[in-house]
């Protein structure tokens, strides 16, 4: 009996030790943006990549974003990430078991489609047609659902789609709530693009923020 209770526990602690990977990476991806409906090639629309994976901890674990890359579709609505891989810097990193990546697309003047593709080469966008205010909800909600949190320095791939968010959404930002909501892309915008860098301290980003916000995106 002694003997099974202490193979449990050792199985269990196990279980719980770091894995033993020592990078992170990810296949290179091709596919198109198209146009729901008229599945016509919609050009220039910017194409983020996300790669997820679920966290394991003590506790219940959770899922993280931890690389993030952006493209631009060409003329033929076509599209391309090339492979990468990077290697685990702290020991968190170790702990991630990938899952999936997820796709998404921007142009200014598109939503989101009626149904999404099923397939994860075709991205979908359709033609927006409701109002300024419902516009500026729609671009507010896709600019927090793109969000890659523990993507540490290929989060400033995320610039390009955070700037063209921010840019069709601040002549659209009428009231109160909308300007604060404006003020929030703007300041995750030049986070974005300061990027998270260990060797700086927290005063030292805010400052490289401020003056990233005066020089660019005032």
């Amino acid at each position: 009996m002694k003997y099974r209770k202490l193979t449990s526990s050792l199985a269990l602690l196990v279980s719980l030790l770091p894995l033993t990977a020592c990078a992170l990476s990810g296949k290179a991806i091709d596919g198109k943006v198209l146009e729901e409906g008229t599945q016509q090639p919609i050009p220039s629309a910017i194409v983020v990549a996300r790669w997820q994976g679920h966290l394991a901890s003590w506790g219940h674990g959770k899922t993280v974003c931890y690389h993030v890359l952006t493209t631009t579709s060409d003329e033929r609505g076509h599209f391309h990430f090339p492979a990468w891989k990077k290697d685990i810097t702290e020991d968190w990193q170790k702990n991630i078991r990938p899952e999936d990546v997820l796709i998404d697309a921007y142009k200014p003047g598109y939503g989101l489609p009626t149904a999404p593709s099923q397939k994860r080469e075709i991205v979908l966008l359709k033609p927006f047609t409701g109002t300024r205010g419902q516009r500026f909800q729609s671009l507010w909600r896709n600019f927090r659902a793109t969000g890659c949190h523990a993507a540490g320095r290929s989060a400033r791939n995320l610039y390009p789609l955070y700037k063209a968010t921010y840019e069709e959404s601040k002549p659209l930002a009428a009231t109160d709530e909308e300007k604060r909501l404006l003020q929030i892309m703007r300041e995750l915008t030049a986070s974005a693009w300061i990027a998270e860098d260990d060797s700086r301290s927290t005063g030292e980003e805010q400052k490289l923020i401020k003056e990233f916000l005066r020089d660019h995106l005032p």
